[in-house]
């Protein structure tokens, strides 16, 4: 049931608080205002943001509402005012503010006039989409019907719009009659005409690039190959893609020579391409001149095309071209961002092209390359490299081949960097007297020069002040070139024999233009010389009898080991846990002697006359120090001793006998045989007749 609320001589007002619209009296949007012809109604709509009233325009000017519109207090208040209320005001009216809107529906109860009057009753809709037939009554008390020519009625339908037809098509087009009764009949009538919307242009491409404002050269007995393509919304009907008539079709599409592939894909869910591929095989030379392909649209005359020329060149014809506008050669600092080149081409066939990196590998899409971008665009190929290393400085190069023409391009690119040094320690001690080879590799553009540098520590880590620069011919360079034009890196010798403790520094400087400075940067290693095994070290022999004289030696370096060294015994019999301080005692046959060399501090134990007794392991004990003097702990090396009984020598089973002739033809081998078992291993001597061989 359909509530009507009518207005007779007296005003409602429409009331909006803060940015909504409140309807008084109280009537829900879905029922909309009902009033009687001659009456007044004003609608008022308050907001605390601006606000305006929104309506289609009116059929007469004289009709139009008035507008008033103020602030009071916070608030912002628009009246619209229809002094005398006509069926043409039928209709929605909006107030609008900056974020949120409110709309009141007017229905007019006028018994001479059942239907809303239209600004137009010529009505156009684009193919493929609904349009609304504004057949609608001035109230809710008339029933409203659409028929179309052929009297078939439409049924959907909402009395504040009118009626919708769905997805128009050209059978749609032509005149719709709408109908109204109550007591009487009133009738309008509408024509509906389908608009074909804007169709797209097509896109002419070869081997995939736009040949868009240029002429396509093509070679006398090659194969030309072009194809028109166009992007469609889902919903936009055509009758086709197609390619006109080109300069050599004579008999349609009879040419043997001529081929055409037309494809029809969705590309995803609102977009599908339409393409259509002109292939023509064996080309010759009246094939040359204007190629059109055509998008014709559902309705006659609605059409796009575009436009191809082409040109066929004989075979001592062919040409290739290649230009830059970019500089040949390039300085940048190292870390810089991107260099990259530009080349155009022009050519009477695609090319191919090939960049080349200073180390002479082609540029491809691979990981170990990710620095470099290779693009292609309209007649145009463009090299990038991105974020400049040393590395990648040298001569670029761009070969571009069509069949009988190779064109090279070459680029310089110049990268600057400060000297980088790099010197790595052989070990942490050298041996006196030894011959070491150090190596410092240097890096930097322009080519830096490099120098050695030497500082003393007798008394380390107390040094001489000052560095003090090694002799040239103490040393020698080799230069290696990151490619066959740059050279970027300095491969330095220099050979030291061990013999004083100091500061090794390799220093490399160059003259950089970007910081407009001279830079010079090192690295610097301690040679600290030893006269022992890894600086800190206890030996003895290999092998140990019963009865020999042992002599062990216990040392450590001056560089990080305090002077007080002690050895200490812990025998491997009886009771092993037990571990006693060596100490000086000549009746024993125990004698300790101290030695300090110029590079460490050792102690000297030897024992005389050795028994198995005294097998065990032997430790050698020093203080290690810091810098400043400062003991940071003791540290530990051992010495295990294995006294071996001795073993009085006697033959083994096997041994040849004695006394027993053996007897042998002339060139016969004899063996003879003799094994022995005794400790220490019994050195064997053969006689004959009492001759020592």
């Amino acid at each position: 049931m359909v509530t009507t609320h009518v207005l007779w001589l007296f005003t409602i007002l429409v009331t909006c608080h803060c940015a909504d619209v409140h309807i008084y009296p109280d009537i829900p949007e879905e029922d909309g205002l009902h009033l009687v012809p001659g009456s007044q109604v004003t609608l008022s709509c308050r907001s605390s943001e601006k606000i305006n009233w929104i309506h289609k325009s009116f059929p007469a000017e004289e009709l139009t509402p008035k507008y008033d519109l103020y602030v009071e207090g916070e608030e912002h208040v628009s009246n619209l005012t229809i002094p005398i209320v006509s069926y043409k005001h039928v209709g929605s009216y909006m107030c609008q503010s900056t974020t949120h809107n409110k709309s009141i529906y007017i229905y007019v109860t006028d018994k001479s006039h059942l239907l809303f009057k239209p600004s137009s009753f010529d009505l156009f809709a684009a193919l493929n989409s609904d349009v609304i037939i504004p057949c609608k009554p001035t109230h809710t008390a008339v029933d409203v019907c659409l028929y179309d020519s052929d009297y078939n009625k439409f049924t959907d339908y909402d009395p504040k719009l009118g009626f919708k037809v769905k997805d128009v098509t050209v059978f749609n087009s032509g005149y719709y009659v709408c109908e109204a009764n109550t007591t009487f009949t009133e009738k309008q009538t509408f024509h509906l005409s389908p608009a074909e919307p804007d169709l797209p242009v097509p896109v002419i491409t070869s081997d995939g690039e736009d040949s868009e404002d240029t002429i396509l050269d093509v070679m006398v007995g090659g194969t030309l190959n072009m194809m028109c393509s166009v992007e469609l919304r889902d919903m936009e009907k055509i009758q086709g893609l197609l390619w006109e008539m080109w300069p050599a079709q004579k008999s349609g599409m009879n040419d043997t020579r001529v081929q055409i592939i037309s494809e029809d894909k969705e590309i995803d869910e609102d977009t599908r391409e339409v393409t259509v591929q002109l292939i023509i095989h064996n080309v010759t030379y009246q094939d040359s001149g204007n190629y059109s392909c055509k998008l014709l649209g559902v309705l006659e005359g609605s059409q796009t095309q575009k436009h191809q020329a082409v040109h066929v060149l004989g075979v001592n014809e062919s040409y290739l071209d290649v230009s830059t506008e970019s500089k040949v050669e390039v300085l940048r600092p190292e870390g810089f961002e991107k260099v990259e080149w530009s080349v155009i081409w022009k050519s009477s066939a695609k090319p191919t092209f090939a960049w080349y990196s200073p180390q002479g590998k082609e540029i491809i899409d691979d990981p170990d390359m990710d620095r470099y971008e290779v693009t292609f665009e309209k007649m145009k190929t463009i090299l990038a490299v991105h974020y400049l290393t040393l590395k990648d400085a040298g001569r670029y190069t761009l070969i571009a081949t069509i069949p009988g023409i190779r064109k090279e391009m070459n680029f310089t690119l110049l990268v600057e960097s400060g000297a980088q040094v790099t010197l790595e320690p052989l070990g942490i001690y050298y041996k006196a007297g030894e011959t070491y080879n150090f190596h410092c590799n240097v890096m930097g553009y322009p080519l830096p020069n490099v120098t050695w540098l030497f500082q003393k520590c007798d008394q380390y880590p107390k040094c001489d002040i000052d560095f003090v620069e090694i002799p040239k011919d103490q040393y020698e360079h080799s230069v290696f070139n990151s490619s066959e034009i740059v050279s970027t890196e300095i491969r330095s010798k220099f050979i030291w024999v061990a013999n004083t403790p100091g500061m090794l520094m390799c220093r490399a400087c160059n003259s950089v233009s970007y910081q407009k400075k001279h830079i010079c940067n090192n690295a610097t290693i301690d040679l600290l010389v030893t006269d022992l095994t890894n600086g800190y070290s206890i030996t003895g022999p290999s092998e140990t009898y019963e009865k020999d004289d042992v002599t062990l030696v216990c040392g450590a370096n001056k560089y990080h080991y305090a002077p007080n060294i002690s050895m200490k015994y812990q025998s491997v019999m009886g009771n092993g846990n037990i571990v006693n301080q060596i100490i000086n005692n000549p009746s024993q046959g125990i004698y300790l002697n101290t030695v300090a060399t110029k590079y460490s501090n050792t102690v000297h134990m030897k024992l005389s006359s050795v028994h198995v007794n005294q097998s065990g392991n032997y430790s050698c004990e020093a203080s290690r120090v810091g810098h400043g003097g400062e003991v940071k702990g003791t540290e530990v090396v051992w010495y295990n001793m294995h006294v071996q009984v001795l073993v009085v020598p006697k033959f083994k089973p096997g041994s040849t006998k004695t006394g027993s002739p053996i007897y042998s033809k002339t060139g016969e081998e004899v063996l003879l045989r003799c094994s022995v078992l005794g400790t220490p291993p019994p050195t064997i001597i053969w006689y004959k007749v009492r001759i020592n061989y």
